[in-house]
């Protein structure tokens, strides 16, 4: 979590019960980048997804995959497309259909 560094400073004051906020980042333009980053899907991120979604951007990697190996008379995309593609996707929207979008 990136806090401002009243809230970092009295610490124990506001969060001492919270363990889920045992450590707050110094609100630095670094860090904000980063948070930003971890927003959206990315190999690095993959593992912060839980695991039906891990399995929902597999299973769309093989479905393109596949579809590349079909006739058609569109040149299929190449995998690296895919993962590039992927990481304009916020990690929330993975799975989503797109009328919730």
């Amino acid at each position: 979590v990136i806090a401002p560094a009243h809230l970092r400073d009295s610490f124990p004051l506001h969060f001492n019960q919270c363990p889920l906020l045992a450590r707050l980042e110094a609100d630095t333009e670094a860090n904000r980048r980063k948070a930003l980053r971890l927003q959206f899907w990315s190999a690095l991120t993959h593992q912060l997804c839980p695991e039906p979604l891990r399995r929902w951007v597999m299973t769309v990697l093989l479905a393109a995959r596949r579809l590349g190996v079909e006739g058609s008379s569109l040149p299929p995309l190449p995998i690296e497309m895919w993962v590039t593609i992927f990481e304009f996707v916020p990690r929330w929207a993975l799975g989503q259909s797109t009328e919730l979008m």
